[in-house]
């Protein structure tokens, strides 16, 4: 009898169920492995595992075909029976139908499994309509019906077998159990009683009655010779196991193992075989619970062959593994390994050992096992030369290529979550490395390559990425160009030599992608690489690649990022042609704005390295067209203004100093706003300042300031501005500037106010500078207070009597602040003085000695009461009638000249300052001179005698000799003062003459002729200075072409200025221009400035006359003219001519006594002149002195009848009183001048003059009073 049996190898699972016929006898002990189980037994084997619905439509026509004959052999079967009913063949016929429904069940089974299938419903055969089960009823009905009707029936054991087999089909488990113990209790001889006690045995074993089965199987094993024997041996094994009894079940597989050697031969060879290799893989089972791992290896070597010795290996390998015993595989693989180096299995041992590993983490010794591997599929390796192809195909091609990937995919999942991890980096690096060592070449794993790339970009050694990103690109590229029938077609390259792929071949999306990726990582992974370090060879290799992505991906995602890497390649390599060319497509947007605003980036780059400054300009400006931010915008706008200003840069030192300012200033306004536009103000400054245009400068300083308040020069800058601002005469622009600075440079704050409050007042600011000095005041010093209050009283010296003035000096008395209170009581007491009040003025000024004042001041207060005692003194009499009081009279008069005389020499001892001295002396030269005259004009009292008149005017004129004496060494001092000064500095003390005194003529009051000298020319040397010829009566200024003298002349005076500023800019002028501006400055009453910007010029020159007499003119106007004296004699000494110069000469000569040389100057001069700069009373006096007095009175009769002139009245009364002795002419004369003097005191004085005429000469007494 033929059976089919299935079981299970799990511990406690049921035997499936047994298939018991004479039709399945081949398949008795067919492999029973899991169809899951891919990693044991082979997997079932389909028909067309690649066309399910095509195997299931042959499947299908195959069974109809079976079930149509197996229909007709039934039918004819049965009508056989029907002719043979009650024959003796009727229960070998019914036998015979039996094992037909049985078949038939076969096919039955079939259509019940497929009757919902695609195929079955649309076919166009009828399909049968009975089911499996129903067949299988007909056969044991049919079996029972035989069994009782024919009891004798010879093969009635089997008959009840297939009976008990056809129940166990349809389930009636009991029913088969019956029948089978039937059979052995009824046909104990029978050769199936061993089939039917394993068969017993299954089911007991099926309902885990494991001590049953043990029985059943038992009685099967008396049978060695039975075909079921070996299987009811194994069958033990596993009811002795799943007892617990795990010896027993070794026992008895063993036994198996025994009874089904490999070299057996016979009918049951290949179920011997199949038996023995499952009791062998049952024994990995048992012999794994119940011996350790190092007895396994020598157990297993005892029983097997070298074939079954490495499948017992691997069985045991899942055995551990499923109970995750994964150490201990160490042990008995490791000793197979060793012992057995050429199995079959040894490639599968070092792979089992990996999983363990990699279960246990032990990721060296995972990579040992690949490497031994690997080693072992090596096309040389030994093992690889002793193996037959179908293994080392499943072994490397398949089975170590598939673990290796699977361990990479792991690793590199792993990793991606903490790409830090450095060590397993390490591991999964040497993974893909054993991946990629053995790999066939003419089927590489691009997967491997790439994620080998991937990992070493990963870890930063970009070089090494590079050159796998790239070998991956290139076998994709070359394997395009493979034919299928694997010859190699020559694969074609573009116009730069880079193999593209076959266009011919299609290409998956996610292969043209990865071709992409691996051809740009190449690229980026080697920018990284030369990130820190570069060479020619490197670069030529950057090159490439570069090219190569671009000529396989035109199109690709990075393109544009690749040609800009190219024109950056080039650019660094300084082929900057070459760049520009490449930047062509990314400058017109192909590749989108943010690589042309990189593109616009490098280009400006590129055209600054090459200095085209125009066109680095130019281009910036377009690219602002293109830019929508307003941040870039501004960027680019500050490129274009960089650009031009370092093309200007270029420019200007082509230009000179004046151009290139120009230029610099023009660039700043058309670019205001932008840094560069106050820079370039700056440097126009600079070249300003350094070529002489400090006005230029201080409009650009200002300008600079206030654009770029916070740059650190502005400080220096504004200082130096506001220099230039005031050398041009801009003394109100250099005020400005100096509060701009103050509010800077705190530290020195208070002298910038002061120096833009001093700049105010000589502007006539007098208000605002007053504003300043009071603001400086509170927080001033003590030693700065004085000045900032002499500078506050300056500013009010024009209205002294103003209330503000008045309560300024009343709180500098209140606080007694010194000087300035002492000079308050010092012009008070001059006022005093001058007002008559000489008893209040005498006692003011005993005060003021008496208190801790300035030497200067207490000299003034003593200068006062010397005048007051040389009053007294000109006022004592020395005639007398009386020859008793005559010598009384003389001594008081000399007494008095000494008091007054010790006055003016205390004055001058009190302090060196020149007007104290020339006032000190001169007062002693005004009392000598009087006495002298006195004494020689004295008259004898006419009571004496002759002889007496004649002793008395012997003793006086021996007085007058000493007297005389004295006099001259006077005027020496005097003159070693100053040159230039005059013997009464201070003009004629009119209140002091008594009506005897006859003053000689003062220069002092003559200086109003000096006028401003406006040149004609401006001359190196001084003798070459003429005046401006102004010859129309209404001198004209031309606006378009003005020049200074004539526009001055015109009145012009703005006009007059601008010329004279614009002087002042050139350095070869600028002398004259502070001399026109100072002319400017005086014509405008501003003399202080005018002074100023003289003082600028003598800096500058010391020694110009023209400077020198304007500067000393003005010192004689704003203090007196011992304070010009010093300028004056420069002017003197030089050849320089007009007649203002020859008066100073005049007047010196007179001042030093040389009458002579006064004749031959004013002797030049026409009568008209003489009367209009009023020379006449100096002439005469010295024509006088000459001893001509007539021509001397005739002059200045003359002169006297051109016009009404009280000096020259005077003098001609002086003339005829002094050195004609015509005392009735001279009578006349003062007359005259009384009448027209305006000065009150000068008139009173002339009114003694004529009373004294009158009385002492008796002359005039026929004139009334009225009528004087």
């Amino acid at each position: 009898m033929k059976t089919q049996t299935y079981h299970s190898r799990t511990k406690i699972n049921p035997l499936a169920p047994i298939l018991f016929g004479v039709f399945l006898l081949s398949f008795l002990f067919a492999d029973a492995a899991s169809p899951q189980d891919n990693r044991g037994l082979l997997p079932e084997v389909r028909l067309n595992s690649g066309n399910e619905d095509e195997n299931e439509k042959r499947s299908l026509q195959t069974e109809l075909l079976v079930t149509r004959a197996e229909t007709k052999a039934i039918e004819s079967l049965q009508k056989i029976l029907k002719k043979k009913k009650g024959s003796p063949d009727e229960a070998d016929l019914l036998h015979r139908l039996a094992e037909l429904y049985m078949r038939r069940s076969r096919t039955g089974r079939f259509f019940d499994l497929h009757q919902d299938s695609k195929t079955m419903k649309l076919s166009t055969f009828p399909m049968p309509t009975e089911k499996g089960a129903d067949w299988i009823r007909k056969a044991a009905a049919t079996y029972t019906d035989v069994e009782k009707r024919f009891p004798k029936y010879h093969d009635l054991d089997s008959v009840i077998f297939n009976n008990a087999f056809a129940n166990q089909q349809l389930n009636n488990i009991r029913q088969a159990e019956i029948l089978y113990q039937r059979l052995i209790d009824q046909k104990p001889n029978s050769r199936l009683v061993p089939d039917a006690a394993v068969a017993l045995g299954e089911l007991a074993y099926d309902q885990r009655r494991f001590a049953l089965a043990l029985g059943h199987f038992a009685v099967a094993e008396k049978f060695p010779e039975s075909r079921v024997y070996t299987y009811a041996l194994y069958k033990s094994a596993w009811a002795h196991y799943n007892m617990k009894d795990s010896d027993q079940g070794v026992k008895r597989l063993l036994e198996v193992v025994e009874a089904c050697p490999p070299d057996f031969q016979g009918d049951q060879a290949k179920n011997r075989q199949n038996l023995r290799r499952e009791a062998l893989r049952d024994l990995t089972i048992f012999v794994g619970d119940s011996r350790t791992a190092a007895e396994l290896y020598p157990f297993f070597k005892k029983i097997t062959t070298e074939e079954e010795l490495g499948q017992s290996m691997m069985d045991l390998s899942k055995l551990y593994m499923s109970h995750s015993k994964y150490k201990d595989m160490d042990i008995f693989l490791g000793e197979f390994m060793k012992k057995h180096p050429k199995n079959a299995f040894r490639v599968k041992a070092n792979l089992n050992l990996v999983e363990a590993n990699e279960n246990l983490k032990a990721r060296e010794k995972v990579l040992s096992n690949l490497r031994s591997a690997a080693e072992l599929c090596r096309p040389d390796s030994s093992w690889r030369a002793a193996q037959p192809n179908e293994i080392v195909e499943e072994s490397c091609s398949k089975m170590f290529k598939s673990e290796t990937n699977a361990i990479a995919a792991k690793w590199w999942e792993i990793w991606q979550k903490n790409k830090n991890h450095k060590e397993f980096s390490g591991l999964l690096e040497q993974a893909l490395k054993v991946v990629l060592d053995n790999e066939d070449p003419n089927s590489p794993d691009l997967n491997s390559r790439f994620g080998y790339a991937e990992l070493l970009f990963q870890l930063q050694r970009y070089a090494e990425a590079s050159e796998n990103y790239s070998k991956t690109a290139e076998s994709m590229t070359m394997l395009s160009w493979i034919s299928p029938d694997e010859k190699s077609v020559k694969p074609t390259t573009d116009a730069q030599g880079v193999v593209v792929m076959n266009p011919k071949v299609k290409v998956a999306p996610e292969d043209v992608k990865r071709l992409h990726d691996a051809d740009y990582g190449a690229l980026f992974s080697l920018e990284k690489s030369v990130e820190k370090k570069a060479n020619a060879t490197v670069d030529a290799k950057r090159k490439w690649l570069a090219q190569t992505y671009l000529s396989r991906h035109p199109k690709g995602e990075h393109a544009g990022d690749v040609t800009m890497r190219m024109a950056v390649l080039f650019y660094e390599g300084q082929d900057l042609a070459s760049a520009k060319k490449w930047l062509e497509p990314l400058l017109a947007g192909k590749h989108g704005r943010t690589l042309q605003v990189k593109a616009e980036d490098l280009t400006l780059d590129i055209l600054n390295l090459e200095k085209n400054y125009q066109g680095l300009a130019s281009h910036s400006k377009a690219f602002q067209a293109l830019e929508k931010d307003e941040t870039r915008k501004k960027s680019l706008k500050k490129i274009e203004v960089e650009a031009a200003y370092a093309g200007l840069q270029e420019d200007i030192k082509k230009l000179d100093k004046d151009q290139a300012a120009t230029k610099l200033r023009e660039f700043s306004e058309a670019h205001k706003g932008m840094s560069l536009s106050s820079e370039a103000l700056f440097q126009s400054a600079a070249l300003d300042f350094v070529n002489g245009r400090g006005l230029a400068a201080a409009d650009s300083i200002k300008a600079f300031a206030a654009v770029a308040p916070g740059d650190k020069r502005v400080t220096d800058a504004l200082r130096d501005s506001a220099r230039a601002s005031a050398e041009a005469g801009e003394m109100t622009k250099a005020a400005e500037l100096l509060t701009k600075l103050a509010d800077r440079d705190t530290k020195n704050r208070s002298t910038h106010l002061e120096n833009a409050a001093d700049f105010l007042l000589m502007e006539g600011r007098t208000k605002q500078a007053r504003g300043v000095y009071n603001l400086l005041l509170p927080n001033a010093p003590t030693a700065d207070r004085v000045r900032l209050y002499t500078k506050v009283l300056e500013t009010l010296k024009d209205d002294p009597n103003s209330s503000e003035a008045r309560k300024l000096e009343s709180l500098i008395l209140s606080q007694n602040l010194e000087p300035f209170a002492t000079k308050i009581l010092t012009e008070r007491a001059e006022a005093l003085f001058s007002s008559g009040k000489k008893p209040e003025a005498f006692e003011a000024a005993r005060k003021i000695m008496s208190r801790e004042a300035p030497a200067d001041l207490r000299a003034r207060a003593r200068l006062i009461q010397a005048r007051i005692l040389e009053g007294e003194f000109l006022q004592q009499s020395v005639k007398s009638s009386s020859a008793e009081r005559f010598g009384m009279v003389l001594a008081m008069k000399f007494e008095k000249l000494e008091k007054a005389q010790t006055a003016f020499l205390s004055a001058s001892k009190m302090s060196p300052e020149a007007q104290i001295q020339a006032d000190a002396f001169g007062g002693i030269d005004r009392c000598y001179s009087h006495l002298v005259d006195a004494i020689e004009s004295i008259q004898i009292p006419a009571a004496l005698s002759p002889a007496d008149q004649q002793a008395l005017k012997a003793e006086l004129a021996n007085m007058l000799g000493p007297l005389k004496g004295k006099r001259d060494e006077n005027r020496k001092q005097i003159r070693s003062l100053a040159s230039v000064a005059v013997s009464n500095a201070s003009g004629q003390q009119w209140a002091d003459l008594s009506g005897d005194a006859s003053p000689a003529p003062l220069v002092a009051g003559q200086w109003a002729f000096l006028k401003p000298y406006v040149p004609a020319n401006w001359p190196e040397k001084a003798s070459g200075f003429s005046r401006q010829d102004i010859s129309d009566k209404k001198p004209s200024c031309d606006e378009k072409k003005p020049e200074f003298a004539r526009c001055f002349a015109a009145g012009k005076i703005e006009t007059a200025e601008k010329v004279a500023r614009d002087m002042t800019q050139d350095k070869a002028n600028r002398i004259r221009g502070w001399h026109h501006l100072a002319l400017v400055a005086d014509a405008r009453g501003l003399k202080t400035k005018a002074l100023w910007l003289l003082r600028l010029a003598e800096k500058e020159n010391p020694h110009h006359p023209l400077v020198r007499y304007e500067k000393g003119r003005l010192l004689s106007q704003l203090e007196d003219t011992n304070a010009a004296s010093a300028d004056f004699a420069e002017v003197l000494n030089s050849s320089m001519s007009s007649t203002e110069i020859e008066i100073l000469k005049g007047f010196k000569a007179f001042s030093e006594g040389d009458a002579k040389t006064v004749q031959t100057i004013f002797s030049g001069f026409s009568k008209k002149e003489l009367y209009h700069l009023n020379l006449g009373p100096v002439l005469s006096e010295s024509i006088a002195q000459l001893g001509d007095s007539d021509k001397a009175l005739k002059l200045i009769s003359e002169l006297a009848a051109m016009g009404s002139d009280v000096e020259l009245l005077v003098q001609q009364g002086r003339l005829n009183e002094v050195y004609k002795f015509a005392p009735v002419p001279a009578l006349e004369a003062y007359e005259k001048a009384r009448k027209l003097a305006k000065d009150p005191a000068q008139r009173d004085w002339l009114g003694r003059k004529t009373e004294y005429l009158k009385v002492n000469f008796k002359v005039g007494l026929h004139v009334t009073p009225e009528g004087l």
